[in-house]
């Protein structure tokens, strides 16, 4: 199945590990000249161990294919939503290379308890998934490209302020608001 991944941890979280990796290669390095019974090696484990756990730690992604949206990673929030007909994908870019991804559109089943139902009643548009991301210009174009959006209008997109097409399968639009840009992509099919 094909999708596409963003990250939702900056590279430079990991350099929070550099303390841990500098005190392991010296244990490793002078474990040889140590003459304890056990010599450096809980000292080694505990240190491996360490890294490893901040690295699954800090590892999350948001994966979005043609049917779905989930967030990944051990300790994120392992979200998901499907993306089908008249569900909006709205990407927010922020500064400094952040981005947000929500999902919104309606919930298809009428509410579980009977005095919520009344003859009133109306299906509001609610927020399916949300979460964050890391990346710019670059991860946005890569989301439109995989939802086959031609290169020249991802470029308009990009640098308008407002801009709306309509394509096969989707609608896509954009404002800008006080330098944050906030993109549409509304699916008229499922894809």
């Amino acid at each position: 199945m094909k999708k596409i991944t963003l990250f939702g941890t900056g590279w430079l979280m990991y350099l929070t590990e550099l303390p841990l990796i500098a005190l392991l290669l010296i244990c490793i390095n002078y474990n040889s000249g140590v003459e304890t019974v056990f010599k450096l090696y809980p000292l080694i484990f505990a240190l491996t161990g360490g890294i490893i756990f901040i690295f699954i730690y800090l590892y999350r992604t948001i994966d979005i294919s043609y049917d779905m949206i989930r967030a990944g990673g051990r300790f994120s929030s392992r979200e998901k939503a499907i993306i089908t007909k008249g569900k909006t994908l709205v990407i927010t870019m922020y500064t400094r290379g952040k981005l947000k991804i929500e999902l919104f559109g309606y919930d298809e089943k009428p509410p579980m308890l009977d005095w919520a139902i009344d003859e009133d009643y109306q299906n509001i548009e609610v927020n399916l998934f949300r979460d964050r991301a890391v990346g710019g210009a670059a991860s946005v174009r890569r989301v439109l490209k995989f939802f086959d959006v031609p290169d020249e209008d991802i470029g308009a997109l990009l640098e308008a302020d407002n801009f709306a097409k309509s394509y096969k399968s989707i609608e896509l639009s954009s404002q800008r608001k006080n330098e944050i840009k906030e993109i549409k992509i509304n699916f008229t099919e499922t894809l």
